[in-house]
């Protein structure tokens, strides 16, 4: 029993992830984000990804909406065509459903995060020392399963290559940091950290990884030509953010954003259920 107890963890979690989602009277906003992205792929629309003028018209999910229910409100999509391509196949399903696989997704990921971390400390510390992680990430946990972020699905695997890159697995170990990468960028850094160590296997799997799914993937299901246009379409939105002096979706909890809300005077805006929120930065007084 002992031994099939990490699976078990994983499993409850995955369940109590799903039961959370489905108790929900609206599909995750942020969720949202990569579904719709998915359901481009997938209905072969995937020019569309970043086309602002489409956005506006929230006609993704007409099929979908009921008067009185959810309304499925349609937001931008941030991330790389290779996120999209491998949203596709939630996309393909209605988003409430998918929204439920994502939640079992999540909380599964967070799970196995924490047993890998309790197996990998295990020897060395007393397992209720895990608690202290545990409550201290109980908020980004809650926040991430509820609003069904991606980062989890980013952390996770480059959380889980370090614990393996310790044991000496290093190809594994340098194979999830990339999934980690495509994914969202943030544990591209990790790179560094192989270089400094030289593990030269470990990086040779993050970059066999890297051009897999981020390359090689999308320009199997979307068409190399077509790739490469949206990849460069994917630049040109997402470096305006950096570059304007006020980007439409500044406020956010990036170090972007707060870099320009602490040395800018880029306002606060946020939004909390359907009422917008303007304050003055809380930071620039600094």
């Amino acid at each position: 029993m002992r031994r099939f107890l990490p699976l078990l963890l994983v499993v409850i979690a995955a369940i109590v992830g799903a039961l959370r989602t489905a108790d929900k009277a609206k599909v995750p906003g942020d969720f949202l984000r990569y579904h719709r992205a998915g359901r481009l792929v997938a209905t072969g629309r995937a020019d569309l990804l970043y086309d602002v003028k489409f956005l506006r018209e929230q006609r993704v999910y007409t099929d979908e909406r009921v008067d009185g229910g959810d309304p499925l409100r349609e937001s931008e999509f941030k991330y790389a065509p290779a996120l999209a391509v491998m949203m596709s196949p939630l996309g393909a399903l209605h988003p409430r459903t998918a929204s439920i696989l994502w939640g079992a997704w999540t909380a599964a990921l967070i799970a196995a995060m924490f047993v890998t971390a309790w197996r990998w400390c295990g020897r060395e510390l007393p397992a209720w020392w895990m608690l202290v992680p545990l409550v201290l990430l109980a908020r980004p946990i809650a926040d991430n399963v509820n609003l069904g972020q991606l980062n989890p699905s980013a952390l996770v695997p480059a959380t889980i290559g370090l614990a393996l890159l310790a044991r000496g697995r290093c190809k594994s170990a340098g194979a999830l940091i990339g999934l980690g990468t495509v994914v969202k960028f943030m544990p591209g850094v990790l790179a560094l950290w192989l270089v400094w160590q030289r593990r030269w296997k470990a990086l040779g799997a993050f970059a066999g990884v890297i051009l897999i799914l981020g390359f090689a993937l999308p320009a199997a299901v979307l068409g190399p030509s077509r790739s490469i246009e949206l990849d460069r379409e994917w630049i040109r939105v997402r470096s305006s953010v950096y570059t304007k002096a006020s980007p439409d979706d500044v406020p956010g909890y990036s170090v972007k954003s707060f870099v320009y809300r602490a040395l800018g005077d880029t306002p606060y805006v946020t939004s909390l259920s359907d009422t917008s929120v303007h304050a003055d930065a809380p930071h620039a007084s600094l």
